[in-house]
């Protein structure tokens, strides 16, 4: 019965072979990884963010960000935010403006067409 040994010259050769292999893509292939870096703003309520604590976030169609906050409902275009809160003396505005956890994006405008006419 034959087995594979590590005693020959044949098969220490291969050994060093398939070190060097394992070690280079180990090493080399993951630093390609970290070349491509993502940018990143941190938004915060000195940018415009009305309340620090978010619950919800969804970019829709156009690229607007949306976070749902313990103050409202806030847009953001990526370079500032509108904040849309109840107003009690306005029926077209918010029905709270607290905690709001949930956040439903369209992908196009007959979506949100039909999303209007069920909540109705």
């Amino acid at each position: 019965m034959k087995y594979f040994s590590f005693k020959s010259k044949k098969n220490k050769f291969y050994q060093k072979i398939l070190t060097i292999y394992l070690l280079v893509t180990v090493f080399y292939y993951p630093s390609f990884a970290q070349k491509n870096q993502i940018p990143f703003d941190h938004l915060t309520v000195e940018s415009g963010l009305s309340q620090s604590r978010i619950f919800s976030i969804a970019q829709d169609s156009m690229g607007f960000m949306w976070f749902g906050t313990k103050d409202g409902l806030n847009r953001y275009d990526s370079h500032q935010f509108e904040v849309f809160r109840n107003n009690a003396n306005d029926s077209t505005t918010l029905s709270s403006s607290q905690n709001i956890n949930a956040l439903l994006t369209c992908t196009s405008s007959s979506s949100l067409g039909q999303v209007l006419n069920k909540t109705k």
